[in-house]
């Protein structure tokens, strides 16, 4: 008696939707700036120091807030290793995470943020060795009231 073979069709099926479930959530995290961009060979930029200025400098280690703008449940703000998106990501804050912001450069500042003992007020330059420290866009700052600028 001839032996017919095993349907594959259902199996096939079920491995191609959850390579496709599995594409999809990763161009969502891709999109929401979570996942670095793709690279075709090329490193990611070495990790970039974050700087504390003496006190006297404007806008330095002043304490800020991520207020989502869209949807405060899924919105995250992307903590990069170095100003700018080419940069790999280290973290994303959620709203209402707080942070401290130490220097700037372009439309990026560096931040310290989550249960770090980082001591502002340096009389000279220093580099900033927080644990969580890492570069955001500016368009997540928002500084908190009643702190003097």
């Amino acid at each position: 008696m001839p032996v017919e073979p095993p349907n594959l069709l259902p199996r096939l099926l079920l491995a191609g939707s959850l390579l496709c479930l599995a594409a999809g959530g990763a161009l969502l995290l891709l999109a929401r700036g979570v996942l670095p961009p793709l690279s075709l060979g090329q490193a990611n930029p070495a990790d970039a120091a974050i700087y504390e200025y003496p006190r006297d400098s404007a806008r330095n280690c002043d304490p800020a807030v991520f207020i989502a703008s869209r949807d405060p449940a899924t919105e995250v703000l992307t903590v990069r290793s170095g100003p700018g998106p080419d940069y790999r990501t280290r973290n994303a804050l959620t709203h209402g995470d707080t942070f401290l912001v130490f220097e700037y450069r372009g439309d990026w500042a560096g931040i310290a943020y989550g249960h770090n003992r980082e001591v502002c007020g340096a009389l000279e330059k220093r580099e900033v060795r927080a644990t969580h420290r890492g570069w955001v866009h500016v368009s997540g700052i928002s500084f908190l009231p009643g702190l003097p600028d």
